[in-house]
Formats: structure tokens, C-alpha cells, sequence
């Protein structure tokens, strides 16, 4: 339960901060836990390419 109350806090604190461009949808509670996961977790790439397979899978 913690986990989800801290992925829903995180996602409506970074929509109220960073509105989305009409070209991505918007972090959803799985994408913000993969980022989190492959960022701080594990970080086997740097951060500029998770970041780009983020918006790339967001666009599609």
C-alpha cells in the first residue's frame, strides 16, 4: 500500500508542476515505477536514455 500511495502522490506532484505536451500521455503509476526502479534501483544505462525510452514509449 505504501508503494502505491507513493507512486499516486508522485504522479499528481509532477502533473500539478510539469502540465503534459499534447504530444505524451501522461506518467501513468507503472511508468513512474519503472522509471524510479531504473534510475534509482538499478541504473545499468545513463540517465538520458531511460528518460528517452520513457517519452518513446509514452508516444506510441
Amino acid at each position: 500500500m505504501f508503494a502505491h500511495a507513493f507512486l499516486a502522490v508522485g504522479r499528481a506532484d509532477g502533473h500539478a508542476r510539469n502540465p503534459t505536451p499534447d504530444a505524451l500521455v501522461p506518467l501513468s503509476c507503472n511508468e513512474i515505477q519503472r522509471l524510479f526502479i531504473t534510475l534509482v534501483v538499478q541504473p545499468l544505462h545513463d540517465t538520458a536514455h531511460r528518460l528517452g525510452w520513457s517519452d518513446r514509449r509514452r508516444r506510441h
